[in-house]
């Protein structure tokens, strides 16, 4: 829908003249801060809601603030396509080395041609000073929201950080470091049939090859650029810093993504950075809730996060492949092909076998042939020296070593007669019988008891495994009780042809003088 031109002023007018400084301070649309002219109050009105930018981009609402502009809807007025324009914001427009950057956003981005990476349309300058560009307008959520308040699980982690190595692999053949990589600049959008396809935004600090061709450099020495909770250790520290930088920042998201917690945190700035610098990761398997995790995933996870870079995987690529490997084939028991491990702090890259020569084996085999021919006509034709003979003949025949001791037995099966007899240790009941007693390095002492029988005393010592014991009816002449070796039980009598139940045969012969087998 086309505007007024008095409520929508087009700010595709030069900056030269006084009309559209007044143009842009009586435009009254909405009550947002203007956050691009510095002499502007808290009450002062956003002076691009409701404007044209450049004949051809109307500004419809703000919807969202980054570390370096702020983000509009907007609507390209000729083919009536929603885009979002980001403007610099009026801090930082002062300083050139940050237009620089914010400019270099632009080329960054738009140079990779990735379906991944947000899409840059256009850029330019508006008449009072501020840099902004055009880029695609997506519906959908920050990853960081989406995995606010626990974990996704593993069927949603699998296809978002594949996609997000496949972005950053594409941006680093580029020659392009996004070097701010964390949730918050990893969009999810619904493209067809598929739930979450990444798009990876935010390249304002990003290091290209060819940044320090011209008149200036990006970035200094000493400098700390990025989010303290995903900064590679190198990051922290002010160094050098190259793509494996990238790599690092991959590896806390995927360890936050699985776990649902950063791998380090402090409350304050320097103490983060302290711990990326020099504390190792606690490993997730320790975590009680993560026992059973993949350990194939926890070596990528674990090998990203390397304090040296060269211990990392070298290539976003190879990072790529593994996790297809991993979260390809979650249910494969080993993974042979996994092309990296993180052991030892070293990178380990697995490569095919050597082919062996064959020459060398087929000579060795040969030498022996020849040896074992010689040996053999060596004592047919003429034999072992007599001297050897008689040696041999005078020395007594070896002796063959003892055979080693069968093995005491673990457990012991103790049956006392009445079966209603419970056996104990001391004070301690073992149960009713048959009982089985597990068996250390020393006899055991135990007693049989049951009502209306004396108590019978008996040694358990390891040497038999099963054990019989019969207790006498109180109305037996008395006897003092006296401790006795255990007998090895009867022998195993016939089985019954009768159909009554082992239930009943137990109950008709408890205290009727006869030994029960309770083996049968």
């Amino acid at each position: 829908m086309k505007s007024q031109p008095s409520q929508k002023p087009d700010l595709s007018a030069p900056a030269s003249g006084t009309t559209s400084s007044t143009s842009l301070r009586h435009v009254t649309m909405t009550n947002r801060t203007a956050l691009h002219r510095p002499e502007a109050g808290p009450d002062a009105v956003d002076p691009y809601v409701g404007a044209t930018i450049d004949g051809r981009y109307e500004v419809e609402t703000l919807i969202g603030e980054g570390g370096m502009g702020v983000v509009y809807r907007c609507t390209h007025t000729i083919i009536g396509k929603k885009v979002a324009m980001k403007v610099l914001r009026a801090d930082m427009a002062r300083s050139e080395e940050v237009v620089g950057r914010f400019l270099n956003e632009a080329r960054a981005a738009s140079s990779i041609g990735n379906p991944h990476i947000i899409d840059i349309s256009d850029f330019g300058r508006l008449p009072d000073g501020a840099t902004y560009f055009i880029m695609e307008y997506l519906e959908g959520t920050a990853l960081s929201a989406a995995a606010e308040g626990g974990t996704l699980g593993l069927d949603r982690v699998g296809p978002i950080v594949i996609q997000l190595a496949e972005a950053l692999a594409a941006a680093h053949d580029a020659g392009i470091v996004h070097r701010d990589l964390k949730p918050e600049n990893i969009f999810l959008v619904r493209r067809g049939s598929q739930r979450d396809f990444v798009k990876v935004l935010d390249f304002g600090i990003a290091k290209v090859a060819n940044a320090q061709a011209g008149t200036g450099r990006l970035t200094q020495a000493g400098a700390v650029f990025g989010t303290p909770h995903y900064m590679s250790p190198e990051q922290a520290a002010g160094t050098a810093v190259d793509h494996r930088a990238d790599i690092y920042a991959v590896g806390v998201i995927l360890y936050e993504l699985v776990t649902g917690r950063l791998p380090f945190d402090a409350e304050t700035f320097m103490g983060i950075l302290s711990q990326h610098m020099y504390k190792e990761p606690e490993p997730p398997s320790t975590l009680i809730q993560f026992q059973r995790l993949d350990p194939d995933l926890e070596r990528v996870i674990l090998c990203c996060l390397k304090k040296n870079p060269d211990d990392r995987y070298q290539r976003m690529s190879e990072l790529e492949a593994d996790l297809r490997l991993v979260f390809g084939d979650s249910g494969a028991q080993s993974r042979p092909e996994l092309r990296a491990t993180a052991m030892s702090g070293t990178l380990i890259v697995e490569e095919p076998p050597p082919k062996r020569r064959v020459w060398p084996l087929v000579l060795l085999a040969l030498v022996g042939v020849l040896g074992a021919l010689g040996y053999f006509y060596r004592g047919v034709l003429g034999g072992p020296p007599r001297a050897a003979l008689e040696a041999s003949a005078q020395k007594p025949p070896a002796t063959p070593p003892p055979a080693p001791a069968a093995p005491l037995p673990t457990f012991v099966a103790v049956a006392v007669d009445p079966l209603s007899a419970h056996v104990f240790r001391g004070e301690h009941d073992l149960g009713s019988s048959p009982v089985m007693i597990e068996m250390g390095k020393e006899p055991l002492q135990l007693v049989a008891k049951a009502a209306g029988f004396l108590p019978q005393a008996f040694i358990v010592d390891g040497t038999v495994t099963k054990i019989s014991v019969r207790l006498e009816p109180l109305d037996a002449p008395a006897k003092a009780p006296a401790v006795r070796p255990a007998t090895k039980s009867s022998a195993r009598p016939p089985k019954q042809t009768g159909r009554s139940t082992g239930a009943s045969s137990k109950k008709s012969t408890e205290g009727s003088g006869e030994l029960v087998n309770p083996w049968d």
